[in-house]
């Protein structure tokens, strides 16, 4: 019993497939049982009767003795054999359930995977349903093939950055819009389109974003953009979430470029041209690249915090600059730039030693409650930091004048 019990503990413990073999009691073990039982029987009922002696009383009570010995072993035989068939039967059940619930669970991975397999054929028959629309003529056919690529981003998270690739590789196609702005008005508004579906993709829910439509969740991983060298027509990317973002060679047209409230990882707008009023106020980037960047209309970049470094060497900015309360928190590098309108950088902060030297400031220039201490290359010809007059004036900052000269 013990050991069967201890079996059984064991069998539970194990896979239905892993079932130990059972050990089949065979007819003769059950012969040599009985036949024990009926030695045992008859040789109680011989010792008793020979001490019963001449006594009929006695004799009687000595067989009846025996029998009783030997009924009782047999009754301990029968029950024994009783639990072990109940012990069968219990272990037949759990092995019936257990190969059940290993039947369901094979039946639910098949399932699982079937349904994998289906929609992995559905998000491939609709990914390239959508290309093929890109790829059309047909100005509404190619928005046809954004909004469903909007939607498999929308319902396939995993899928989101190569989608959002996609569109990208469509606004880096040439576009003419910098030679006659009224030709194709058919391609701006699927251009228009992309744009705004890369905004809903990465809008962080930080403020009421300019597009319109749903927003997606905020919960997840940072996406990478490359849109160097593309043709971007009022460019809104407002409170967005953005990765790795490229802009080199981008030129930038419309009312207005938008990138308020957005945080980079990186931010590369190298040799970009910015046509229209551009803003990145109260943005946050680790480093953000304006190497050789032009700014042909107003640049505002308050209250923006740069983590590690801006570089921003030999950008041109041909009107105001407003980089009021910005924040420096790594190097600053604006060598050789070049500010042809007004600029202020009234209570921006600089926490490493930074460059302006080669800098070129042809109109008013404020710095009010900056540490000009930490712009170590900052030097003036003349010792003014605001000019209010409206004659023209150069000034310029190299490395060889003292600040406070």
């Amino acid at each position: 019993m013990r050991r069967n019990a201890e079996s059984s503990t064991e069998d539970h413990s194990r896979p239905a497939s892993e079932l130990a073999p059972l050990r089949i009691i065979k007819l003769r073990t059950v012969y040599y049982g009985a036949a024990t039982i009926a030695i045992v029987t008859a040789a109680v009922i011989i010792w008793l009767w020979r001490e019963a002696g001449n006594s009929p009383q006695l004799r009687i009570d000595a067989v009846r003795t025996g029998f009783t010995v030997g009924f009782g072993a047999g009754g301990a035989l029968a029950l024994i054999l009783a639990a072990r068939r109940q012990w069968l039967q219990e272990r037949s059940q759990d092995h019936q359930e257990r190969a059940k619930l290993l039947d369901h669970q094979h039946l639910e991975r098949v399932a699982s995977a079937t349904e994998h397999d289906t929609r992995s054929r559905r998000i491939t028959e609709l990914y390239s349903k959508s290309l093929d629309q890109l790829g059309s003529e047909k100005a509404v056919v190619r928005l046809g093939g954004l909004y469903a690529l909007e939607r498999l981003a929308a319902e396939n998270p995993p899928h989101r950055q190569m989608i959002v690739n996609v569109i990208c590789a469509y606004l880096r196609m040439p576009f003419d819009y910098i030679l006659d702005p009224s030709v194709s008005q058919d391609e701006l508004a699927v251009r228009l389109a992309a744009q705004r579906i890369l905004e809903k993709n990465l809008y962080s829910g930080g403020a009421v974003s300019q597009s319109t439509g749903p927003t997606y969740d905020s919960q997840r991983k940072e996406i990478d953009i490359d849109l160097s060298g593309a043709s971007l027509v009022d460019f809104y990317f407002v409170h967005c979430r953005v990765g790795r973002a490229m802009f080199d060679r981008s030129h930038f047209f419309g009312n207005r470029t938008l990138f308020t409230g957005t945080e980079f990882e990186q931010a590369w707008f190298q040799d970009a041209t910015f046509h229209c009023p551009t803003f990145i106020e109260d943005a946050a980037t680790s480093d953000i690249f304006l190497n050789g960047a032009c700014f042909e209309d107003d640049f505002c970049f308050n209250r923006s915090v740069v983590r590690r470094g801006a570089w921003v060497h030999g950008a041109k900015f041909l009107k105001n600059s407003y980089l009021v309360e910005a924040k420096f928190d790594g190097k600053a590098d604006f060598a050789e730039s070049k500010f042809e309108g007004d600029v202020s950088f009234d209570g921006a902060r600089f926490s490493q030693p930074s460059r302006f030297s080669g800098a070129t400031f042809r109109a008013a220039t404020s710095f009010d409650d900056v540490d000009l201490a930490a712009l170590v290359d900052l030097a003036f010809d003349k010792k003014i930091v605001r000019r209010q007059t409206e004659s023209p004036l150069l000034t310029r900052f190299d490395k060889k004048t003292d600040p406070n000269g």
